[in-house]
């Protein structure tokens, strides 16, 4: 066997179709894939299979006869040419191809013809459109979950918010009457009533907060030095009371959704504020800087085409081990005991989920009694200093 019939032995048995023809369009060799692809030979009466078939883009949109990899090669581009294509058989029969034709020259560099490698992905294409219909199916499912959520959370925070105003405020009067006062055991009962009453309608307000976040919610622009200066001014009293600083750093103005921004800051600075070094006075520093290239490189989650600024919330508190760094974004997650420290953990798990909503991110760092640093990045359209 010569060289030649070695290797159009070895075309004859590729799983792909292969066919060449020469300069003048006219088929001089096709493997046995080929004929079970097409259907039928060129010595059945097509002089070219391209002038025959139904042949679409994979847009759907007709290829002229011109446009078919055949022809193009046969104009002589001089390159590879591969693309989808969608090709229906005068017998109706239906196929998605990936046609990866090329030009052929001789040894003096004297165009010959042409060769297409026509590989068949139908079975693919339908398998993919098949996951994409199961993938709406869910989508559609889950946007009705969420639908029933929401009708489920205002129902919540009416009948169940309701009958926990009335166990307060009753155990509140009983607490007052003289007759149940004189009883230890009596007072104890109640104000333990009390008190996981209230931890009750602090967490349903944290589970309806946590489930309100909205993504089709409107972003506006948003001047993080007024937010910040209201929300501090919400914490008077606790500043007050424990002697804390609040330095806040000259902040930008970002397309955000407002109450959203709110909550995010509002978490942050009230956990800095509860997990204090007492009897050390609380310190917290609110700094702010672009995210440079560089270093917008290290977060692989965000748009690489956008700008971003990094907000960073550092306080002097009792911090955690860096082990935790995840753990304390989990909802309902918790370091310490309710006895310890008040909370439902869901704040930081709300944090969270204002970030990702915002196409941002939110990190902490922090050693065990030395304070902690949470990195919120978030978009902007703050430009990179000069270099």
């Amino acid at each position: 066997m010569n060289k030649n019939n070695s290797y159009q032995q070895l075309l004859q048995d590729l799983p792909a179709a292969i066919y060449t023809c020469n300069k003048k369009g006219i088929i001089t060799f096709y493997n046995q894939t080929a004929v079970q692809l097409w259907g039928r030979t060129p010595e059945q009466g097509i002089d070219s299979w391209n002038s025959f078939w139904k042949i679409y883009n994979k847009d759907g949109e007709v290829l002229t006869i011109a446009r078919c990899p055949i022809s193009i090669v046969l104009n002589k581009v001089r390159q590879i040419n591969s693309e989808e294509l969608i090709v229906i058989r005068p017998d109706g029969e239906q196929y998605h191809l990936l046609s990866t034709a090329q030009p052929v020259f001789d040894d003096s560099g004297n165009f010959t013809g042409a060769m297409d490698m026509l590989v068949n992905i139908t079975k693919q294409k339908h398998e993919q459109q098949l996951f994409r219909e199961v993938l709406e199916e869910k989508n559609r499912e889950l946007e009705r979950s969420n639908n029933e959520l929401a009708s489920f959370s205002y129902i919540a925070s009416h009948d169940l918010q309701e009958p926990l105003r009335k166990i307060i405020t009753f155990a509140d009067k009983l607490l007052v009457e003289s007759k149940f006062t004189e009883s230890g055991n009596t007072k104890i009962y109640l104000e333990k009533i009390i008190a996981s009453s209230e931890r009750m309608r602090h967490l349903i307000e944290d589970v309806l907060n946590f489930s309100r976040i909205s993504h089709e919610e409107k972003f506006i622009k948003t001047d993080l030095n007024t937010l910040l200066n209201t929300i501090v001014s919400d914490f008077d009293q606790l500043i007050f009371e424990k002697n804390a600083t609040i330095n806040i750093s000259d902040l930008p103005t970002i397309p955000a959704i407002p109450l959203q921004m709110r909550q995010l800051f509002y978490n942050l600075i009230s956990n800095a504020l509860k997990f204090t070094n007492d009897p050390v006075p609380p310190t917290i520093d609110i700094t702010t800087h672009p995210v440079s290239p560089e270093e917008l490189a290290k977060y692989p989650t965000l748009n690489k085409n956008i700008f971003y600024i990094k907000i960073l919330v550092k306080d002097n508190g009792i911090g955690f081990y860096q082990e935790f760094s995840e753990r304390i974004f989990i909802i309902f997650q918790r370091l310490h005991s309710k006895n310890e420290y008040s909370g439902t953990g869901i704040g930081l798990a709300l944090c969270r989920k204002i970030t990702d909503n915002h196409k941002g991110l939110i990190y902490a760092e922090s050693q065990e009694g030395k304070g902690a640093t949470f990195h919120v990045v978030l978009p902007s359209k703050i430009a990179y200093p000069d270099n």
